[in-house]
């Protein structure tokens, strides 16, 4: 059993009962991807949120992950507050090493990752729209040159800007569908079925890593589609091994299982039908 409790002073996290750190650990316990009718914001926005799908999938298959992630942000921050401060140059380096071996390390562990996603997001990508998902990493520097080096060079801009402007904090994976710019060249109904691809793609890596675990929660997945669409949406759906659970504001959509549950809320209760 996880839980989460509000309280004054902060935020009480608990998996079976006992209390745990923080929400990474409740992700570990239950690993839960959602598609809902903001899914297509995974595309149109900018690359934080891409960043952060991308990081969600490299936390549940690499160990390492959120040791290097935090300490790549935590030299992040130390660096940036030098800058702010306009301190010399040699506080500037003392953050500067670790900032460039864990940045390089973040930044191999989302391309490793990366590379095992595209297989599945190819087959899903044929489902459901007749063309293969891509994404392509940007690391968030120039790939011809270390991360130190590059960091050293840039000291000039970083101190006008007074922030880092080079590493994986930078990082992008554009979204491509038959080789080109998703955000450019498909609808919004679409773009819904790019972004749910993705999840859906990482769902199936997770589930490699962990079967039985994962678990899907779809928001009203008719909204955005038609008919046709949704039917190839909930076929990719169905298709994944995961736990579903599904809240629609229609009660045909198809693909689900005949003897699945379904409650009604009415003023604010839930009740079984």
């Amino acid at each position: 059993m996880l839980g989460v409790r509000a309280r004054r002073n902060g935020t009480e996290w608990q998996a079976g009962g006992t209390p745990v750190g923080g929400v990474a650990e409740l992700a570990e316990q239950f690993p839960a991807q959602v598609i809902d009718p903001e899914i297509h914001k995974l595309l149109e926005e900018g690359p934080g949120r891409r960043r952060r799908f991308l990081d969600w999938g490299v936390f549940h298959v690499e160990p390492a992950f959120l040791t290097t992630w935090r300490r790549y942000h935590l030299a992040l921050r130390q660096r940036n507050a030098a800058l702010k401060q306009d301190r010399p140059d040699s506080d500037l380096a003392a953050w500067e090493q670790e900032l460039a071996i864990s940045g390089e390390e973040l930044a191999r562990q989302r391309g490793a990752y990366l590379a095992r996603l595209q297989g599945p997001l190819r087959a899903i990508g044929e489902a459901l729209l007749g063309s293969p998902i891509t994404l392509v990493h940007s690391r968030g520097w120039d790939e011809k040159r270390p991360l130190l080096e590059v960091l050293e060079a840039d000291r000039g801009r970083d101190r006008r800007y007074r922030a880092t402007q080079s590493g994986p904090h930078r990082g992008d994976a554009a979204v491509e569908v038959g080789g080109r710019a998703a955000k450019d060249h498909v609808s919004r109904g679409q773009q819904k079925m790019v972004a749910a691809g993705l999840m859906l793609a990482q769902l199936q890596i997770q589930e490699q890593e962990r079967p039985g675990r994962s678990a899907l929660l779809l928001d009203d997945p008719a909204a955005e589609l038609d008919h046709d669409n949704l039917v190839r949406l909930m076929a990719a759906v169905r298709s994944v091994p995961a736990q579903l659970w599904v809240t629609s504001l229609r009660g045909d959509i198809p693909g689900l299982p005949e003897r699945g549950r379904m409650f009604h809320v009415e003023q604010g209760a839930i009740r079984p039908d």
